[in-house]
C-alpha cells in the first residue's frame, strides 16, 4: 500500500497530487482583496479565550441568532407539532391545519410570529380562542411573510402551563417546498405524483412554522389523500399503503417521537408500493421500478446501518426506508427521518452508486439527531455526514474506498470554488457564512459545507493521533447534543472539553489549529490532506497512458487504439474509479481517441444507466469536440432534475450550443423542481 506522507505545495500554494491538478489558492495564500476580514458579526460569533469559555459549561453559551427565520422563536418553547393535511389532487394545493403546544419563555411575550411564504392563512387560534388581528406582514425576499399574532395579556391567567395554537391555511401555486407531477411525468403514466423538499427555508410555504434548525419538536401527521402516502414518521398503520385502488381518499397517520425541525418535515404521495431491503427497511418507489430499486439497495442497507451504529451508536429511529422519487427530484438525497427520499439517478443496476445512502444514513446522527442551529453552520450537519459516511465506506468496504471518495471529493470541492464568482467565493467558501441581510441559505448549499466540513474534521482526527484516538470523541459529540441544535462554537468548545480530560498535549494540539482560518477564511483548507492514493493511482496511470498515446497518434486518422488499450484495463473497477479516470483523463482535441476510448470500455452502452459515469463522459466528450455527444447530453438532461447534473449540464451544453441549450431547458422547466428551475434560470440569466 502506498501511503503519502506529504502533499508537496508549490510556491504558488498549489497543492498537488500525482494525476490531480489542483491549482486554486490556499486560504493562508489569499490575494489581499480576498483576505478574511472578520467583521463585527463575525468577531462577535467567535468565543472568548479565557479559560472558563474554552473549558467550562459548553452547553450554557447562547446560539448564534439564526438569520433565516422572522419568527420569534427565541421567546417560545415549543413541545408538539400536529398537522392535518389534505391533498387537492385536482387544484394541486394542500390546505389543513397545524397545531402547536408551545410555551412562551417568559409572560411579558405578547405576540408570536411565526414563518410562512406564499400561504393563504385562514384562521387562526391560541387557547381555544379566534385570533381575528393577526397580521401576514409584507414579504422580504426569500424569507417570505411573517405572521404575527398577538397573544395580549392571556399568558398571565395560564402560568406554567402549555398553550394551544392552531392556524388553518392552504398552499398556493407559488409554493417552492413541493413539486406537483402528472402522470405522464411520472415512470408509470397513469396516476399524479406529488413530494416535499423543505430543506433549507422551503417549510414555511408548505406550512405556518417557526422554520428554523435551531427549533425541534415531536411531530404527529395526519395526511388524507387519494393514493398512497408516505412522510417522515413511523406509519401508524402501513396496512393502509398497500391499498390496491385508488377510487376513494384515505386517511394516514405518522407520528414522529423524536424531536425534528421543520425542514425535516417531508411528504409524498402518488402509485407507491414497497419492497423489503433489509431487517429494519424498505425501499418504496413506483411500482414500475420497484424490483431494480430492491436489487440496488438490498445488499448493503443494513450493512451500512450496523457499520454506523459501531461508528457512533444505535440507530434511534426504528425504521430506515428509502423512497426512490421521479427524476425530477433536485438532489442525490434527502435525509428526511425514517423515509429518505433518494434520485433514481442511484438506480444504475450495478450497484454503484449506493454511497449516497450512506450519506443520507449518517444524517440520522450528523443533522437528524444532532443539527446545525442556522444555515450559517451548515457545515456540522454536512462535514460531519460526510465524514460519517466515508468511515461507514471505510468499514464495509476498505479504508482504501475511504480515501478514494476523499479524493473525489476534494477534487469536487477545487472544482466548485474555481467555478464561483469573485463575490460567491468570499462569501460562500467560508466554512461558517454570513447570511445576514435575507440571504438565501439555498445560495450556500456548494461542497464547502459537505468537503471543507469533512476535510476539517479529517485533519481533527489526523493532527489529534488517528481514529483511535479520535473516535472516543463520535458518540460523545452525538450524545451530548441529541435531540438538540449548535453551532460552530459550541462543536469548538466541546471538542476542548473532551479532549482537554484527556491530557494537556491533546490540548495543545487543538491550540495550534487556526480556527479562523477554518472558520471564516475564504478558499481551501488552511491545512492540505494527506490521503491514501492507492486506487486512485490505478486511473491516474491510465489516464496519463491514454493522454500519451493520442497526443501521439493526433495526426493518425488509421491509428488502431486497441493496440495499446483493452476493456481489462477496467475490469473490476468501481465506477468511483472509472468516474476518477475520467475526471483526470486529458485528450484534448483528438475525437477519434475518445471514441475509441467509449467502444473500449463500453462507457455509451453497458455503464450509461450509471449517472456519475456518463455525466463525466458527456463533459470529457464535449471538450474534445466529440460532437455526436451534443445531442446525447441535451437528452440527458431532459430526463433528470438532479442539479449535481442539470447545473453543470447546462453550463458544459451552453458552451458548445447555446440555443439547444437555452430550447432544451425552456421545452422541460416545468419538469425540473421549483429549486432547481430557479437556479437554472440564474443560470441562464433569465428573470425570476
Amino acid at each position: 500500500m502506498r501511503i503519502r506522507k506529504s502533499n508537496p505545495v508549490n510556491s504558488k500554494g498549489e497543492f498537488e497530487l500525482p494525476g490531480l491538478r489542483l491549482s486554486l489558492t490556499l486560504g493562508s495564500n489569499l490575494p489581499q482583496a480576498l483576505c478574511p476580514i472578520l467583521d463585527a458579526r463575525q468577531e462577535r460569533n467567535r468565543l472568548p479565550d479565557s479559560q472558563q469559555a474554552i473549558y467550562g459549561p459548553y452547553r450554557s453559551y447562547q446560539l448564534d441568532l439564526d438569520p433565516s427565520t422572522q419568527s420569534n422563536y427565541r421567546e417560545i418553547s415549543i413541545k408538539y407539532t400536529s398537522i392535518k393535511l389534505t391533498i387537492d389532487w385536482n387544484t394541486q394545493l394542500l390546505e389543513g391545519t397545524v397545531t402547536f403546544r408551545l410555551r412562551p419563555k417568559n409572560s411579558s411575550t405578547r405576540k408570536i410570529v411565526l414563518d410562512s411564504s406564499y400561504l393563504n392563512i385562514r384562521w387562526v387560534e391560541f387557547n381555544g380562542k379566534n385570533i381575528k388581528n393577526f397580521s401576514v406582514l409584507d414579504r422580504v425576499n426569500v424569507l417570505g411573510s411573517a405572521i404575527e399574532i398577538p397573544i395580549g395579556d392571556s399568558l398571565l391567567s395560564n402560568p406554567g402551563l402549555d398553550s394551544v395554537l392552531t392556524l388553518a391555511f392552504s398552499t398556493t401555486s407559488d409554493c417552492t417546498g413541493l413539486q406537483w407531477l402528472n402522470p405522464e411525468q411520472t415512470a408509470g403514466k397513469k396516476f399524479p405524483f406529488m413530494f416535499s423538499q423543505c430543506e433549507a427555508i422551503h417549510a414555511r410555504s408548505i406550512f405556518p412554522c417557526f422554520d428554523t434548525p435551531s427549533i425541534k419538536t415531536p411531530f404527529e401527521f395526519l395526511v388524507t389523500s387519494q393514493y398512497p402516502v408516505v412522510a417522515s414518521g413511523l406509519c401508524c398503520d402501513e396496512s393502509e399503503l398497500d391499498q390496491l385502488s385508488y377510487n376513494s381518499p384515505k386517511k394516514y397517520r405518522f407520528v414522529q417521537e423524536v424531536p425534528i425541525p421543520s425542514y425535516l418535515f417531508s411528504i409524498a404521495s402518488g402509485d407507491i408500493k414497497s419492497a423489503t431491503i433489509g431487517p429494519r427497511s424498505k425501499v418504496f418507489s413506483e411500482p414500475a421500478s420497484l424490483k431494480a430499486c430492491q436489487y440496488e439497495f438490498e445488499q448493503d442497507t443494513e450493512n451500512f446501518i450496523k457499520a454506523a451504529e459501531n461508528i457512533v451508536f444505535e440507530y434511534d429511529w426504528q425504521t430506515y426506508n428509502v423512497l426512490v422519487l421521479p427524476p425530477s427530484f433536485p438532489y442525490g438525497g434527502m435525509e428526511n427521518p425514517n423515509m429518505t427520499f433518494a434520485t433514481p439517478t442511484l438506480i444504475s443496476g450495478d450497484r454503484q452508486n449506493v454511497s449516497v445512502i450512506a450519506h443520507e444514513l449518517a444524517h440520522s446522527w450528523a443533522g437528524n439527531l444532532v443539527t446545525n442551529a442556522s444555515w450559517e453552520h451548515f457545515w456540522l450537519n454536512e462535514g460531519w455526514t460526510v465524514y460519517i459516511e466515508r468511515r461507514i465506506l471505510g468499514q464495509v468496504y476498505s479504508e482504501q474506498h475511504r480515501h478514494l471518495s476523499a479524493i473525489v471529493g476534494w477534487k469536487e470541492l477545487r472544482e466548485d470554488m474555481a467555478g464561483m464568482s469573485r463575490e460567491e467565493f468570499k462569501k460562500y467558501s467560508p466554512l461558517v457564512v454570513d447570511l445576514s441581510n435575507a440571504g438565501n441559505p439555498d445560495d450556500s448549499f456548494t461542497k464547502v459545507p459537505y468537503e471543507k466540513g469533512f476535510n476539517f474534521l479529517f485533519y481533527l482526527e489526523r493532527i489529534l493521533g488517528g481514529t483511535s484516538v479520535f473516535d472516543p470523541f463520535i458518540p460523545f459529540y452525538f450524545n451530548e447534543f441529541r435531540h438538540q441544535s449548535l453551532d460552530s462554537h459550541r462543536f469548538k468548545a466541546c471538542l476542548y472539553h473532551f479532549f482537554s480530560a484527556q491530557s494537556t498535549q491533546l490540548t495543545s494540539i487543538l491550540d495550534s489549529v487556526d480556527w479562523d482560518a477554518w472558520f471564516f477564511a475564504p478558499g481551501l483548507p488552511p491545512q492540505l490532506p494527506c490521503f491514501d492514493t492507492t486506487l486512485a493511482d490505478q486511473c491516474y496511470d491510465l489516464a496519463i497512458r491514454w493522454g500519451r498515446v493520442a497526443r501521439e497518434n493526433s495526426r493518425n486518422s488509421q491509428f488502431d487504439y486497441r493496440t495499446c488499450f483493452h476493456s481489462g484495463d477496467i475490469k473490476n473497477w468501481t465506477s468511483i474509479q472509472i468516474s476518477v479516470f475520467l475526471d483526470e483523463v486529458e485528450i484534448g482535441n483528438c475525437p477519434a481517441a475518445l471514441i475509441a476510448l467509449d467502444k473500449i470500455y463500453g462507457i455509451t452502452t453497458t455503464r450509461a444507466q450509471n449517472a456519475e459515469v456518463i455525466s463525466r463522459w458527456y463533459r470529457v466528450a464535449i471538450k474534445g469536440n466529440v460532437r455526436r455527444e451534443i445531442e446525447p447530453l441535451a437528452h440527458f438532461l431532459a430526463s433528470t432534475g438532479r442539479m449535481k447534473f442539470v447545473r453543470p449540464g447546462y453550463k458544459l451544453l451552453r458552451s458548445v450550443d447555446p440555443q439547444l441549450a437555452l430550447s432544451t431547458f425552456k421545452a422541460n422547466e416545468t419538469f425540473y423542481h421549483p429549486i432547481c428551475r430557479a437556479l437554472v434560470r440564474r443560470d441562464f440569466g433569465l428573470s425570476e
